[in-house]
């Protein structure tokens, strides 16, 4: 699907859910102003808790706040631990008037939701759910000013140096067979072109925080490629990068006509099995081809016919 069709398509979900048409709620009141007295419903928060929770500016909250106190819909109130800050919460009004809202929009939802069989519930919810993941991600990726590049030689040091601290980090710099006692680790662009495989670094502020490798897999068949050297920085790690690294990875092997994906990594880096796990890679019982990591006890494989 191009993605001015796929934005089209976003587009329509979002008119048919009435985000556009306050009316269409049953109520006076905007979709910004349900959705803070949503937050509210279950305790007192700040404005600026309400802010990150609906992913909108301070200003942008304090203003629709403000239209809820002079509705009478919510009050502010002082914070039991810090007299400096203030809290938002539902009057009794506003909690009746949130409820009747409740109710339309459950009607409403079961009411579309009665057009789908068992399983495409089951689908749908399970599509939203990975949707509105990635939408957070792609948010949280944009505010840090990430780029993705491929690997230039001037990139090596840092890229090593990124690997290196991460062993450390998880206490793996003294294993033997692992990454860090790659002879070629300060080489990446060279070894990768003579190869025929490719490495991409994440770049954030003109520093080098990140990356990631596909090669053909040594002593494997023609139709395998090897997932490598997936390490990043602590302070960019939780935005989603390595899920959407690796999935570019795997993209562009499938560009290149592989078949499959092979990996092998260590029970130390647990965050990085379970991400290979849930975009579909399979646990193995024995290593295939001949990577030199001897020092790695986890084999991994995924078919590239689709992406989880």
């Amino acid at each position: 699907m191009e993605i001015r069709d796929f934005r089209a398509l976003s587009r329509h979900l979002v008119r048919e859910l009435g985000m556009l048409n306050k009316q269409s709620n049953g109520s006076r009141f905007s979709p910004l102003q349900i959705h803070l007295m949503i937050e509210l419903k279950q305790q007192p928060l700040a404005v600026m808790e309400l802010a990150m929770r609906l992913c909108i500016d301070k200003a942008s909250a304090s203003r629709a706040l403000n239209s809820l106190v002079k509705a009478q819909m919510i009050e502010i109130v002082e914070h039991p631990q810090d007299r400096r800050q203030t809290l938002h919460r539902l009057t009794r009004e506003g909690k009746k008037t949130l409820m009747a809202i409740d109710t339309d929009a459950d009607d409403f939802m079961l009411a579309a939701l009665a057009q789908l069989d068992d399983d495409e519930i089951a689908a749908t919810v399970a599509t939203i759910k990975k949707f509105a993941s990635a939408l957070g991600s792609a948010r949280r990726q944009r505010a840090a000013e990430l780029r993705v590049r491929p690997i230039t030689a001037q990139d090596d040091a840092a890229m090593a140096a990124v690997i290196r601290a991460t062993f450390r980090e998880y206490g793996m710099d003294k294993m033997e067979g692992v990454s860090v006692q790659d002879p070629h680790l300060d080489q990446l662009t060279a070894v990768y072109q003579r190869n025929g495989g490719h490495y991409w670094v994440v770049e954030r502020h003109g520093e080098v925080a990140g990356g990631v490798g596909i090669a053909p897999l040594v002593g494997g068949e023609p139709d395998y490629c090897e997932l490598q050297k997936l390490f990043f920085k602590p302070e960019i790690r939780g935005l989603g990068m390595a899920r959407y690294m690796v999935v570019q990875a795997m993209q562009a092997a499938r560009a290149a006509g592989y078949r499959y994906c092979y990996l092998e990594t260590t029970e130390q880096l647990k965050e990085a099995v379970g991400l290979y796990r849930s975009l579909g890679f399979s646990l193995l019982n024995e290593r295939r081809g001949n990577t030199g990591h001897h020092g790695c006890a986890i084999f991994m494989l995924k078919e590239l016919t689709t992406l989880a």
